[in-house]
Parts: C-alpha cells; sequence; structure tokens
C-alpha cells in the first residue's frame, strides 16, 4: 500500500480533541474523528455552533468527512453548562418517570444537533454495585439492571432523534473502587455476576439499536486470560462483543491516553493493539506524542502489509454507516418540543436536594467549622470564606468540630479518595455532604446530618446557605 492511502485510512479511525486542529499537519495527520470538551466552545451558543461550521469547513476542504463527539451526560459531566442548562445526573432523573427522561434527553439532544455534534458519547450503562466507586457515581442511572435498562433506553430512544449514541464503560465499570484516569482496575468480578448483573444494559441497549459502544480500560479476569486493558483485548472486543453479543455498530475506545493504558503499553504499540483488538475509532483526548507514536506505527504496518487491512477496512464501512446515519437524521424536520425543559430540569434538582439534620446542628457558624472536601477547586474557593478548609488526604489536620465532609465527584483528587471512604464507615464527621445516596448506606447507625443533592452547579451552589450561618454579600460563593 502506498503512503498516501495508508496515512488517509488511519486517519479515519483516529480522534483527538477539537482544539489541536491546527496543530498538525492534515495532510499527514488526517484526522477525521475530534472530541469536544467545554474549554473548546465560545461563551455563546451561536459561538460556539459557528466555531464548529468553520472546523468542519476546513475539513472537508482537506477531503476529510468529520465526526464531532462530545460527553454530554448531565450533572457533573456537561459541556455545554455555559450557554445550555444541561440535564441533572443521570442518578437523579432515574427517579422520575420514563416520559420525563425522554423529554429532558430529546432537549439535550436537539440543542447538539443545532450545535453541529454528531456523536453523544451517552449514555452511561454501568450499574453502580460499588458505592465507594471514586468514577461512575451519580453518572449511573442506579444500582439495578433493571433500573439502569429502562432508564437507558429512554435516553437512546429519544437522543437517537438528532445524534448517535455510544453506550459506554462496556462491559461495565460500576463495580470498581479504582478510576481508569489514574489507575488499571483489575475487575475480579465472576462470569456469573457479570452475565446478570453489569452486562444487561448493554445488551438491551444493542437491542435497542444504540450505535456505538465504547469500552473500558478495566482489566476483567472472567472475560479475558491477557492482562491488557479490555479496550485493546481481543477477547473482550472481538470475540465478545462481536461475538456472542453480536454488536455491529462503531466501537471506540475509551481515552488512550488514560495512565491505565500509559502505565502498561507503550505508545507505537498501543493502536496496533487496539485495532487488532477490534476497535473502530482510537481516543485520544489530545494531539501528542503518543498519539503520532501510535498512527505512524499503523502507517508502517499498512505500508508493510503487516495488518489485517480487511478489518481495518471494516471499521471504516462502520463509521460510514453512522455518516450516513448523522444525513438522514439532519435531512428530517425539526420538530419543535412542546414542553418546559428547564422548569422540568430545575424540578428534578430541587427532587434530589434533600436535607436530613439528624444531628440538629444546622446552620453552623463559620468559624466553627472545619470543612474537607474531595474537590481542590472547592475547597479553594471556600478557603475564601471559611477559616479551615482542609482535604482528606491530611486527616491530622482534623482536630475540631463539628466536622463537615463534602464528597464532591469525581472522587479522584490524589490521596483523598481513600481516607474519605475510611471516614464515610466509620462516620467521622458530624455533617456529610454529597451527590450519592449510595453511601450513606454505608454509614453505621449514628445521627450525622445529611445533604444529598444533584452534581450540577446550580444543585451546589444551594449548599453553602443550607449548611453556613453567617454569610455576607462580600463573601458569596460563585461555586
Amino acid at each position: 500500500m502506498r503512503e498516501a492511502e495508508a496515512r488517509s485510512l488511519t486517519g479515519q479511525i483516529f480522534a483527538t480533541q477539537l482544539s489541536d486542529l491546527g496543530k498538525f499537519d492534515l495532510e499527514r495527520y488526517p484526522i477525521s474523528n475530534y472530541i469536544i470538551f467545554k474549554q473548546d466552545f465560545e461563551p455563546t451558543f451561536e459561538d460556539s455552533r459557528q466555531k464548529i461550521s468553520l472546523s468542519k469547513s476546513l475539513l472537508l476542504e482537506h477531503r476529510i468527512e468529520p465526526l464531532f463527539m462530545l460527553d454530554e451526560e448531565g450533572g457533573r459531566v456537561s459541556q455545554i453548562e455555559d450557554f445550555f442548562a444541561p440535564a441533572p445526573s443521570a442518578l437523579a432523573m432515574g427517579d422520575h418517570p420514563l416520559e420525563i427522561i425522554g423529554q429532558v434527553y430529546a432537549s439535550v439532544s436537539l440543542c447538539l444537533l443545532k450545535l453541529g455534534i454528531d456523536i453523544n458519547l451517552f449514555p452511561c450503562l454501568d450499574v453502580m454495585t460499588e458505592p465507594l466507586n471514586p468514577i461512575i457515581g451519580t453518572r449511573s442511572f442506579g444500582s439495578t439492571p433493571e433500573k439502569v435498562i429502562a432508564c437507558s433506553r429512554a435516553a437512546i430512544t429519544a437522543s437517537r432523534r438528532y445524534v448517535c449514541c455510544v453506550g459506554k464503560h462496556f462491559p461495565g465499570h460500576g463495580m470498581t473502587r479504582s478510576d481508569s484516569h489514574l489507575e488499571k482496575p483489575i475487575v475480579v468480578t465472576p462470569r456469573r455476576e457479570l452475565e446478570s448483573i453489569h452486562l444487561p444494559p448493554f445488551k438491551e441497549a444493542i437491542k435497542a439499536g444504540i450505535d456505538g459502544m465504547m469500552v473500558s480500560h478495566c482489566q476483567y479476569v472472567a472475560l479475558q486470560g491477557d492482562r491488557l486493558p479490555a479496550s485493546l483485548s481481543s477477547e473482550v472486543v472481538g470475540k465478545f462483543l462481536r461475538g456472542p453479543l453480536a454488536f455491529k455498530g462503531l466501537i471506540v475506545t475509551d481515552s488512550l491516553d488514560m495512565k491505565a493504558v500509559r502505565s502498561d503499553v507503550e505508545p507505537h504499540r498501543v493502536g496496533l493493539l487496539a485495532l487488532k483488538a477490534g476497535c473502530d475509532v482510537l481516543l485520544f483526548t489530545e494531539y501528542s506524542d503518543r498519539l503520532v507514536a501510535a498512527f505512524e506505527s499503523i502507517v508502517e504496518a499498512l505500508i508493510m502489509d503487516r495488518i489485517d487491512e480487511e478489518s481495518l477496512r471494516a471499521s471504516i464501512q462502520r463509521r460510514k454507516h453512522m455518516l450516513e446515519r448523522l444525513k438522514l437524521i439532519k435531512s428530517l424536520p425539526q420538530p419543535k418540543l412542546e414542553f418546559d425543559y428547564e422548569g422540568i430540569v430545575a424540578s428534578i434538582r430541587d427532587s434530589a436536594l434533600k436535607v436530613k439534620d439528624q444531628a440538629k446542628i444546622l446552620p453552623i457558624a463559620e468559624d466553627e467549622i472545619c470543612l474537607l472536601t474531595t474537590s481542590e477547586a472547592i475547597a479553594a474557593e471556600l478557603q475564601r470564606y471559611i477559616p479551615r478548609v482542609v482535604n482528606p488526604s491530611t486527616p491530622d489536620q482534623v482536630k475540631s468540630k463539628p466536622l463537615v465532609l463534602w464528597m464532591v465527584e469525581p472522587l479522584h483528587v490524589p490521596g483523598s479518595f481513600k481516607h474519605a471512604a475510611a471516614m464515610i464507615e466509620q462516620a467521622a464527621f458530624s455533617v456529610l455532604i454529597t451527590s450519592h445516596e449510595m453511601l450513606v448506606d454505608l454509614l453505621p447507625p449514628c445521627d450525622v446530618t445529611i445533604i444529598c443533592h444533584d452534581t450540577s452547579l446550580p444543585s451546589m451552589q444551594r449548599i453553602p446557605a443550607l449548611v453556613f450561618a453567617k454569610r455576607t454579600s462580600s463573601r458569596q460563593t460563585s461555586l
């Protein structure tokens, strides 16, 4: 194969961040797929729409037919919250009727369509069986397969009228106590439990017509004999997802920049392993030396006839099927949604806010509080007007009561998660603020005051007024 053709084919299976467009030569690296994060958008909807349109035009000028994707789950995972009210977290949504779930995600997806987004990496199909899961948490619809199946089916059906959906994180990330952003989780869950609890939502999503599937970076002992992350394992992707589950849609890796992959696999091997495993799109969250090494290794293998060209062309064909479906979606008239989206969202957020002041200590004077938070951003903000804000990774600083523990997702601030988890199990505080009610079930019998909230910014902004007795206008938090 000639080099130009090898580069053209390879570019169709790679993805990087939209903001990196312009940092590399599109003739040498004709990357066709782009992920968009919050910082890639402009402050307004219209400016963001124009930016996406111009970016697509630039790619088309280089004979590249692009796909633009993002993670718009709602709750704490929202890229468009600067100009569109995001959906509440999946966990908060799971407590409401399926009709409401459909209306919310239809509204979000229509917004994405108007922006020019092609793919939403959504929904999370993970069943949250581990309350101290540091990364899934409220991104899951619930702790039972039945709840996740019902809610995700409603979400997928509503969303696919406007965009393509890629479910995640196959074959399940809800049972882990570690975060694949930081390390490779090794899942020892028995095959029978995987089949009965964690895999059903993925199987049902396939039946519901989901367009794509994102594979996690966990290692599943019951499914694979190798020690690779699932995203790089042919036993999980090719032999299982494509085999018994008969999935025919697009398979996307989770970000190949995560430490679960970086710590195990050299850059030049990552792309070859993902392609060999059966993945169709190799996602990198930034243009880097790692991406270049992976890209060049596939180009070289194609030129030297060292990889299965037929398999690569099959991946590209699946991508073309998705492009064809998107053209059909965009050719249809856009309906006007006849319901109050913002009113529904506000109501769901209100219902997610629950206060159980069993200790009868609210509100607390600011100078009497020692507050611990698992979020460095919130700690920095609250330190402006609360004397003692510390991180749970420094328990030696904690000497006073009443002690407030604010568990903010994701729980992967270095050092904080392990200690915060131990505090939960010992109820070593007076007030627990959390977005995840399952944590409450871990508490021993005690008179702890509990505040549960949705992970969206408007919900979190309401918390200080509930807890702190003294607040002046000059010291308002901008959380």
